[in-house]
């Protein structure tokens, strides 16, 4: 371990190591301040190596028990660790607090984030697609996605191909791209270069969008660059890759959707999903869903990739909550 680590991350990892138990014990018996300014060095943690963990313990005097195992931190801990300290409710205060700080902090871009998508659009439109590019990689997926959406056809696969083989940025691109675009700039307190955009940024935006759009972004990028289409391909999940989910996982995701949402989903699906949906709703669920079809008539096919997409969406936040497990092949991240 660094001699120059803070008091503070040591103390930090020391919680982590002793596990949420004792460490709640502790923070029972310390000011908010402090309270505060550990959860914030916590959540910046992802592990602490058993080597480290040694030292920890030698320095302030304590045994505990060595394992193979590494000791897991992260927001999550973080907020478990305060909820079990000091109750739902003063928890959530001081998390709500730390957010709050952290998202004061300046960012680049801050105000694109704060533009109406539709009138976003228009701005870049007329910009370079490198341009765009960088814009969109400091930009959450969803708004991502809906401005990529917006853009005309013919520069939407060239702006994700900017995406997918992008870096990292100077700062001084940044400055530029920023004042091209009228903005503000931020901080400018970047000493390195900020690592963005590539595939798994682009398949996040592209995750998001309607299956139109992907698709006429993907037949673009392949007339290109055809071992780039199938890297960003293999990442991607689709309506269909539902049948990648246990039935525990897609009971869960169907739970948060409506009927009317699974009855326009299968429009158009393959036997196999539709059957796969039946199977794992409730026979009373399933009846409504043959009813929804049977009173629906014809759709627009716009209509039908939302109710897609928003199933879509679900899976990727449950699985980043760890609620569902996709089974993408290879070693199971499970026992």
């Amino acid at each position: 371990m660094n001699n120059k680590v803070s008091g503070l991350k040591k103390a930090a990892m020391l919680l982590i190591v002793l596990g949420t138990e004792t460490s709640s014990d502790i923070l029972k018996q310390l000011p908010n301040d402090v309270i505060e300014k550990l959860a914030k060095e916590i959540g910046k943690i992802d592990y602490v190596a058993i080597e480290d963990r040694k030292e920890i313990i030698e320095e302030f005097g304590k045994f505990i028990e060595t394992s193979e195992q590494i000791s897991s931190g992260g927001t999550k801990y973080a907020q478990d660790l305060l909820k079990k300290a000091l109750g739902v409710q003063k928890a959530q205060e001081i998390i709500a607090n730390m957010q709050n700080t952290k998202n004061r902090q300046t960012l680049p871009f801050d105000i694109a984030r704060k533009i109406e998508s539709a009138k976003l659009i228009k701005i870049l439109a007329k910009e370079h697609a490198q341009t765009i590019a960088i814009v969109l990689c400091y930009l959450n997926f969803e708004k991502s996605a809906e401005i990529l959406s917006g853009l005309p056809e013919e520069i939407q696969s060239d702006v994700a191909d900017r995406i997918a083989t992008m870096r990292s940025v100077s700062p001084i691109a940044i400055k530029k791209v920023e004042r091209a675009l009228e903005k503000k700039l931020m901080s400018g307190s970047f000493l390195e270069n900020d690592t963005i955009g590539g595939v798994d940024t682009l398949v996040n935006i592209l995750n998001s969008v309607t299956r139109t759009t992907e698709k006429n972004i993907l037949d673009g990028i392949n007339e290109k660059k055809p071992d780039l289409k199938d890297e960003i391909k293999a990442k991607l999940f689709t309506f269909e890759d539902i049948k990648l989910l246990d039935s525990n996982s897609i009971q869960k995701v169907l739970r948060e959707v409506s009927i009317g949402e699974i009855a326009l989903s299968i429009k158009g699906a393959s036997e196999a999903v539709i059957d796969l949906m039946y199977k794992n709703i409730s026979s009373r669920a399933s009846a409504a869903v043959k009813e929804e079809l049977e009173g629906m008539g014809p759709v627009k096919v716009s209509k039908v990739e939302e109710a897609q997409q928003k199933i879509v969406s679900t899976i990727r936040r449950l699985e980043s909550e760890g609620e569902v497990i996709i089974n993408r092949g290879g070693k199971s991240d499970v026992i």
